[in-house]
């Protein structure tokens, strides 16, 4: 067969050469191709591992004697130096006078760089490890083959004869090298001798070619325990405990790392979802607060809802996924577990579905028990903000006494009613965790009996501390999945009692926008009627009402009855009421004056003596007005500003009378009485000034909040 293949069809990629007779009819690769994947490729790889594996060694102590087997070592470095050298001619024939490829000088340069590089990793692998360098192992054994195909299609090629003959020689040279590297054993190692396995190099290893001289052995006398040969250094029970425990550790940490980290992602976003809900039924809540009528508002008890209902609907929802994730952790549970115990895995399952059905009798009830409760709730705080509103009025009327025993007498019934709940709680709680309890007694009970009868396997200690790991993953599961229940039936009462709420009717007030009529009201007829041109006045019995540009409403002359839910005027001069409660000097304090919104119960107006000497005080308004006021009191500070004094006796009767200003009269002498109290009790009436310098201070502590304290971290 001729061998004249020209080179513009060995330049081609191909893969495979032209089908003509010179070429092996098509059967070859193209020159370009072998130069690219049999010789670039291979080269740049082993290149990247080269300095992977050269940084590897360096971190490793020396493992060789350099004073044992300094022949096979030159040996190995005379094969090394000599393939240089056959790479650099190779070069050097190629650019002088062999035809090319356009990759021809760049995969001979590649291989230079490489057969420079080897002699430095043989020389680490030599003195830093106790087998053969598996790297290196690896690429001549695989370049040699490429270079064999390599060599065949350069001596098909025209005029090419001397990179032909150049070329075989380095082939030669690499199988040398070849078996220098794994035929020469390593050098002995400075600490012990080495088995067998450690010391064979890739191929032996791969073939398993080191267990023949223990075969032959074997062959040739009974094994003994001297006669096996060391194991390997990365099978010593020593070290792998160590690493072992090592590894625990880390699979431990990681393990509750990212428990933590999952709990915490879950529970923030469950959280959310509360929160989210707790906005909007609080929202829903008071905008319809707004829009019903005082009647319906305080009927639904607006504050008991936005307070114990939605409290009680985010607490009882934070285990609301446990409804369906603990069903899942239960039915793995027992599938492990029937593993271990085979049929008798069925108890624990049993007595979960037993107690399951007991407890979601018990949660179908507790909603009708914690609405009771939630009743009960309610009356107790809608009176203790009453008796908060009318602090004043119960101290001034003596009814202390009678409002602490209402306020009993609503816990003890508050009590009372949540006492069926908790009930109902504390059995769901045993429920849940008796499951967990009694799982084990009766699963490894009956597995003992139906051993014992039908002369089975016990439980053994195998069986048993893996089966108690199972249980103890059930547990959590098992308890948790009726908590969660029966809050959602819970959390599902109380969202039922705001949605009882929410559906009453909104209070709205007709209005009709005034025009250039007037209405006229009275006790005949209603009609509009025009009164005058600069304004417009509504009449109604005994007062109108009017409006104009210059002054805007004037409401003048009420007289009516005030009812529940209606719309209240207050009539009068401006400026009459503010005299006679010595409010003028208040609002003139206040940030936004006549606009201002007062506190509840007016606990940012002046104090409690103030008001009751403008209004019974001898300039007071009543006095003026010529009204008669009976006032029953207890608090003798009081008796100077009476006019007549009646003391009773606690029969009901008349003891003493006259007025206070009388000298030696009886009535006197509780009045003088009420003075000494009052001075024994360091009695101080609260001034203005003084209420000026209390708001002042509390603003400015206020302000001291709000930069911070570095007290609080002491």
């Amino acid at each position: 067969m001729p061998l004249s293949c020209p080179m513009h069809d060995e330049a081609a990629f191909g893969p495979v050469v032209a089908a003509v007779p010179a070429c092996y009819n098509g059967f070859d690769f193209t020159l370009l191709f072998e130069e690219i994947f049999f010789s670039l490729v291979p080269n740049v790889i082993l290149t990247i591992l080269l300095i992977s594996r050269v940084f590897q060694l360096l971190r490793r102590r020396p493992c060789a004697s350099t004073s044992k087997r300094l022949d096979q070592y030159w040996i190995k470095q005379t094969a090394r130096i000599t393939f240089i050298l056959i790479n650099f001619v190779k070069l050097f024939v190629l650019c002088l006078l062999a035809p090319r490829t356009p990759l021809s000088i760049p995969a001979a340069v590649v291989s230079l760089f490489v057969a420079i590089c080897v002699p430095f990793l043989t020389h680490l692998e030599h003195y830093r490890s106790p087998r053969p360098a598996s790297l290196l192992s690896l690429y001549l054994g695989h370049v040699l083959l490429f270079d064999i195909v390599c060599t065949r299609t350069l001596w098909i090629i025209q005029d090419n004869r001397p990179f032909a003959i150049t070329f075989s020689v380095g082939v030669g040279v690499h199988l040398a090298l070849f078996l220098a590297i794994n035929i020469c054993s390593d050098a002995a190692t400075t600490d012990q001798k080495l088995p067998r396995e450690t010391r064979a190099n890739v191929y032996t290893r791969g073939l398993f070619w080191w267990l023949n001289p223990l075969f032959w052995l074997g062959f040739k006398t009974i094994l003994d325990v001297p006669h096996p040969p060391a194991i390997d250094t990365g099978l010593r029970s020593r070290d792998f405990f160590e690493k072992l425990g090592d590894g625990l550790i880390g699979a431990t940490a990681f393990i509750y790392i990212g428990l933590a980290i999952a709990n915490a992602n879950a529970q923030h976003k469950t959280y959310r979802v509360i929160t989210k809900l707790r906005g909007t039924l609080v929202s829903l809540i008071y905008t319809k607060t707004l829009t019903v009528s005082v009647p319906t508002a305080q009927k639904g008890s607006p504050i008991t809802l936005m307070s114990a209902d939605v409290e009680r609907t985010a607490t009882e929802l934070r285990f609301m996924h446990e409804c369906w994730a603990s069903c899942i952790d239960i039915g793995l549970g027992i599938y492990l577990l029937e593993l271990q115990l085979e049929p008798t895995s069925v108890a624990p399952g049993v007595l979960f579905l037993l107690c399951s059905v007991v407890g979601l009798e018990v949660a179908a009830s507790m909603g009708q028990r914690q609405r009771l409760w939630l009743e009960a709730i309610e009356k107790l705080i809608k009176a203790t903000s009453n008796a908060l509103a009318a602090a004043k009025e119960v101290r001034m009327g003596g009814l202390q006494v009678v409002m602490e025993n209402k306020l009993r007498e609503l816990r003890q019934e508050e009590i009372k009613a949540s006492r069926k709940f908790k009930n109902a709680l504390a059995l769901i709680v045993c429920l849940s965790y008796t499951t967990a309890a009694m799982g084990p007694v009766l699963s490894f009970g009956i597995y003992s009996l139906l051993a014992k009868r039908n002369n089975t396997k016990h439980v053994t200690s195998e069986i048993g501390f893996t089966a108690l790991s199972i249980f103890s993953l059930l547990r959590t599961p098992m308890a948790m999945i009726l908590d969660a229940i029966s809050g959602l039936v819970a959390a599902t009462s109380a969202i039922q009692r705001i949605g009882k709420y929410l559906p009453a009717d909104s209070h709205r007030r007709p209005l009709s926008p005034l025009t250039s009529a007037t209405l006229s009201i009275n006790t005949k007829k209603d009609a509009w009627s025009p009164v005058s041109e600069s304004k417009d006045v509504i009449t109604a019995a005994l007062f109108s009402a009017g409006w104009s540009k210059e002054q805007g409403f004037i409401v003048q002359d009420a007289t009516f009855s005030i009812t529940p839910g209606s719309l209240t005027f207050i009539v009068g001069p401006y400026g009459l009421v503010l005299d006679a409660c010595a409010l003028r000097d208040d609002i003139a304090r206040l940030p936004n004056g006549d606009y201002e919104i007062v506190d509840d119960g007016g606990s940012n107006l002046s104090g409690e003596d103030t008001i009751f000497t403008s209004l019974l005080g001898p300039d007071g308004l009543l006095r003026k007005n010529g009204k008669t006021v009976i006032f029953a009191t207890n608090a003798l500070h009081r008796l100077s500003l009476a006019d007549h004094i009646i003391v009773l006796t606690a029969d009901g009767t008349i003891a003493e009378e006259g007025p206070y200003s009388k000298p030696g009269s009886s009535a006197s002498a509780y009045v003088q009485a009420g003075k000494k109290e009052v001075e024994h009790n360091d009695y101080k009436a609260m001034t203005l000034s003084i209420l000026i310098e209390t708001q002042t201070a509390t603003e400015v502590k206020g302000q001291q909040r709000r930069t911070g304290d570095f007290t609080i971290y002491k």
